[in-house]
């Protein structure tokens, strides 16, 4: 199965539950950091705000399969 996952903050990332999407709401970079560590390796698109990229952004090559974008600001 092919997930597509939302990360950031309360607020920013509610609305694309309405996509089908995995919304992980974090609303710091302690949250933000757990939620990158168990995100299951089936996940192929991860849409970041940008808070998220911040945490993970130089993690995010280390999964070869997944493809990711960040909010506008």
């Amino acid at each position: 199965m092919n997930r597509v996952v939302v990360l950031g903050e309360p607020g920013r990332t509610g609305g694309f539950r309405l996509t089908g999407a995995t919304v992980i709401e974090a609303s710091g970079p302690v949250e933000v950091d757990r939620a990158w560590r168990t995100l299951q390796m089936d996940t192929t698109l991860l849409i970041l705000t940008p808070m998220a990229e911040a945490v993970v952004g130089v993690r995010l090559p280390e999964r070869a399969r997944l493809t990711w974008v960040v909010m506008p600001g």
